[in-house]
């Protein structure tokens, strides 16, 4: 939000990116491997084992396809409407799918495949307009706040987040809502 509102440099657009990469790629990457690691009791280094193998894989694949979408993003910085689900909204997924109680393994790697797909895909999405980035920015906060006990919301708003996800390039365009 400052970054909206203030003046920029070169120098912040390209933290402001990296940023983004390592909290909306690197961090949920990671999120997920570590639940993984802990769901299926791996060791310290794990055994090269098919399941090792694919959680490794999904969760790189998802940060390396976060650093390409964070990229297509600065590409088309002038345009409304950019192609893949932006990197913000897959880590918001992810998160919410766990602090909502949904919290397998399994569950999530799926989730983080498709999410990866959907990062890179030519779907055209509407970024947030500041307003409604402001509101999910302080909801998202109350939930990691309350914790567990705030897994009702967490739960309402993994259903508002994927009724974006899907909703998203149909409904928010035809509202006419710029960044």
């Amino acid at each position: 939000m400052l970054a909206r509102i203030s003046t920029s440099s070169e120098i912040g657009e390209l933290l402001d990116s990296l940023a983004d990469i390592v909290s909306f790629g690197v961090a949920p990457g990671l999120f997920v491997y570590t639940v993984a690691r802990t769901e299926w009791g791996w060791s310290s280094i794990p055994d090269p084992t098919e399941r090792v193998v694919l959680t490794i894989a999904i969760t790189t694949a998802f940060v390396v396809a976060a650093l390409l979408r964070t990229t297509m993003y600065m590409v088309y910085e002038s345009d409304e409407f950019r192609p893949g689900v932006p990197n913000t909204l897959a880590a918001t997924v992810l998160t919410l799918t766990y602090l909502a109680g949904f919290d397998s393994a399994t569950l999530l790697l799926v989730e983080a495949a498709a999410l990866t797909y959907l990062m890179l895909a030519q779907i055209p999405y509407p970024g947030l307009c500041a307003r409604d980035a402001l509101g999910v920015g302080t909801v998202q906060t109350v939930v990691i706040a309350w914790g567990s006990s705030g897994q009702w919301l967490a739960r309402v708003l993994l259903v508002v987040a994927l009724a974006y996800l899907t909703l998203g390039p149909i409904s928010y365009r035809s509202r006419g809502i710029r960044k």
